[in-house]
């Protein structure tokens, strides 16, 4: 399994509907831009596109340099199924206490 340590900015979208080999690899950094700790976090996220919601099983969250803030996702095929302009949000959870990214947009394209 490859870490990723070295993420200048974040690039995760667009995708292709089927895409399960990309990965979703946000910069984890709090409002005054500084890296959130994810050491010992699990993180779980949820996704919507209009009425449907879909919950990422955090078990494919891979943490890869907690104190930087650095993690990734490995997208399932039922993530990544339907086109379209998606909301995702994570929660990272740290000794019991959650606490809410900003909203991120991921655009899932249909492939020609």
């Amino acid at each position: 399994m490859t870490l990723i340590t070295n993420l200048p900015t974040e690039d995760y979208s667009p995708i292709a509907v089927g895409d399960t080999g990309a990965i979703f690899a946000p910069l984890f950094l709090d409002g005054a831009n500084n890296t959130i700790d994810l050491t010992g976090a699990t993180l779980s996220t949820r996704m919507s596109l209009g009425s449907t919601v879909k919950t990422w099983n955090s078990f494919y969250w891979i943490i890869d340099d907690g104190p930087g803030g650095k993690a990734h996702y490995n997208y399932q095929a039922g993530d990544v199924d339907t086109a379209g302009l998606w909301q995702v949000q994570t929660t990272i959870t740290v000794g019991g206490k959650p606490r809410h990214t900003d909203v991120r947009f991921l655009e899932i394209k249909t492939p020609i």
